[in-house]
């Protein structure tokens, strides 16, 4: 029978204030980053809100540091 492999949690979606705590940017740097293909791209979520995948900031924030992701417990 074989083996059915784990899923990994789903990604939360962090809102702008969280992105600008994590990474230490302003807004207008994450604008201007993510213009140049720099920063992970932002999810449109309604009309007026927008959100970007904790994985994909945690793992630009690991190759801009050298460090391995943290695990989660």
């Amino acid at each position: 029978m074989p083996q059915i492999e784990p899923k990994a949690p789903p990604s939360r979606l962090l809102r702008r204030r969280d992105v600008t705590a994590r990474t230490g940017l302003s807004s207008t740097t994450l604008w201007r980053l993510e213009g140049l293909g720099q920063f992970p791209k932002r999810r449109q979520l309604s009309e007026r809100l927008v959100g970007w995948l904790e994985s994909e900031i945690d793992e630009w924030i690991s190759t801009r540091t050298g460090a391995v992701p943290a695990v989660k417990p």
